[in-house]
């Protein structure tokens, strides 16, 4: 008998996983050299690292955006680990 994890099982099916069974995704960005220096020196000054800034910008700009077109706040709080 062989036990293999939901996690596995899901991955080798090339399936969603379950919410509860999801994690952070990595991108990759080209920004202008001014636009690093500005998140560069933000996230220095919040003590924070460049890209968890940068996650969170995205997350707030993507909720605007929704609240904008929806007309209505989102649920949640934005925030990021």
């Amino acid at each position: 008998m062989v036990l293999t994890s939901p996690i596995a099982d899901a991955t080798r099916r090339s399936e969603p996983l379950a919410p509860s069974f999801r994690s952070p995704r990595r991108v990759t960005v080209t920004l202008p050299q001014q636009t690093y220096e500005q998140l560069l020196q933000r996230s220095d000054c919040e003590g924070r690292s460049l890209s968890n800034l940068a996650a969170f910008l995205l997350e707030m700009g993507l909720r605007q955006t929704l609240e904008t077109a929806s007309g209505s706040p989102l649920q949640g709080s934005g925030k990021t680990s």
